[in-house]
């Protein structure tokens, strides 16, 4: 990077951006580019792309915020506390595009597991699990999910709580999990 000559030169390009003069700006741009990305690497450890885009957005905030300066190492400081925000910006709007696209893909994947029928080995392996389950249990289990009754309509047809039958309901679900569980595991 080549720096200004004079306190002088520096005060009238900077003013020169602060009052919108493009061509100060496009001067800058080349005077600062190289050493702006330089901070950006040196700062982040990430790649070429990334600090590209860092210095890009940097570039962005100092056109529009631009202050006279008399002193190149008080822009220099101001221009690393520019890059360093920048760069701390798009790793948490990294962060947070990774995580909707994470959450996006387990609401997916959860959708088509809801959505694929089961086939014949697995519904034939669910009724002889529910089959397995006492009479009470199955007919909570078969009223909830084969009529599709609310927890407060099957309390009242068998008179228990609306928490007792959503208990034994869980409970049962939980007795067929594992024992799907142990068969995945003994097959692996």
């Amino acid at each position: 990077m080549d720096e200004p000559a004079t306190g002088q030169v520096l005060s009238a390009l900077t003013h020169a951006i602060a009052q919108g003069d493009s061509s100060a700006f496009g001067r800058f741009y080349d005077q600062w580019f190289d050493a702006l990305f330089r901070m950006a690497r040196a700062n982040t450890g990430r790649d070429e792309s990334f600090c590209l885009d860092v210095v890009q957005e940097a570039m962005l905030k100092v056109m529009k915020s631009m202050k006279r300066f008399d002193e190149h190492a008080e822009l220099e400081a101001w221009l690393r506390v520019i890059v360093m925000r920048c760069a701390l910006d798009m790793m948490r709007s990294e962060r947070r595009r990774a995580a909707r696209e994470s959450t996006h893909a387990k609401v997916q994947v959860h959708s088509r597991r809801q959505t694929e029928l089961p086939g014949d080995d697995e519904v034939a392996w669910l009724e002889s699990q529910l089959a397995r389950l006492d009479a009470e249990r199955s007919l909570l289990v078969a009223m909830r999910f084969r009529l599709g009754a609310t927890l407060g309509r099957i309390s009242r047809v068998v008179g228990l709580a609306p928490g007792a039958v959503d208990g034994r309901i869980n409970r049962s679900l939980a007795r067929i999990r594992a024992a799907a569980q142990e068969e995945l595991d003994e097959h692996a």
